[in-house]
């Protein structure tokens, strides 16, 4: 049905009445006022689709006329628009994922008619090869920038790896921007100890309980840091128990 379209029978119109109340000489009166809300394009096919007035000049939606381009690439062009106007906000001034475009793209109010559903993932990939193209979204690049700014945050290599796949970065990408820009992994579980420990050094010779030393352990586990580089870290701070190897059941 769709392949049959190619001309407009009519574009009506339509308004909205809404009511306004006005006071005057201490009593309420309403007052209709009209506000053009769209032109309802009747096609050949019998289907009735809402187009603002910009979209009926933009593809000649009057009445008689035949359609410059097929139908298909119209709706999704005019779909990317709407969708491009609600998301660009959100991408202007704050880098973000692709992923994150697309959960905000699912919030933009797009037209009510079931016809528009058919055009949603032709419109998505125009919207998201104009933000790549207009440099809006990058992830690489976002993944790169995280990371950076996660050196000063004693966050291990896994955490970070976590945190970008759960904003919608790849795999492949987390794995790589992970790679190249992460910090040196014990010094970031370095960092955290000391602060988790505040002034505790290793010239302090102090002793923690079994269980002390095992909540430490598994604080630095929940970090993302391994076994062995939280061993290692422990020991150069001279992190005593009362007896017993270190061990996260603890």
């Amino acid at each position: 049905m769709i392949e049959q379209i190619h001309t407009v029978v009519s574009c009506v119109k339509q308004l909205e009445t809404e009511e306004a109340t006005q006071e005057t000489t201490g009593k309420k009166r309403n007052k209709s006022k009209h506000t053009p809300v769209c032109y309802r394009v009747c096609f050949n096919t019998g289907l009735e689709v809402c187009f603002s007035a910009d979209e009926v000049y933009e593809y000649h939606f009057y009445e008689e006329a035949a359609l410059r381009h097929p139908f298909e690439t119209i709706m999704s062009r005019i779909l990317f628009r709407r969708l491009l106007t609600g998301v660009l906000p959100f991408v202007v001034f704050t880098r973000r994922t692709e992923y994150q475009v697309l959960q905000r793209a699912e919030q933009v109010p797009c037209g009510t008619e079931p016809v528009w559903k058919q055009f949603k993932t032709s419109a998505l990939d125009l919207l998201l090869d104009y933000l790549r193209r207009e440099q809006y979204v990058d992830d690489m690049r976002y993944a790169q920038v995280y990371v950076r700014n996660q050196k000063e945050k004693a966050v291990s290599r896994l955490g970070m790896f976590m945190e970008l796949t759960k904003r919608g970065i790849s795999k492949e990408l987390a794995e790589q921007a992970v790679s190249e820009g992460a910090p040196d992994e014990k010094e970031s579980a370095r960092k955290l100890l000391l602060k988790k420990l505040g002034t505790f050094t290793s010239s302090s010779g102090q002793s923690m309980s079994a269980k002390e030393k095992g909540k430490l352990y598994r604080f630095l586990a929940g970090k993302g840091f391994s076994g062995e580089t939280i061993r290692q870290v422990m020991s150069e701070y001279a992190i005593k128990d009362d007896g017993g190897d270190l061990d996260a059941s603890v």
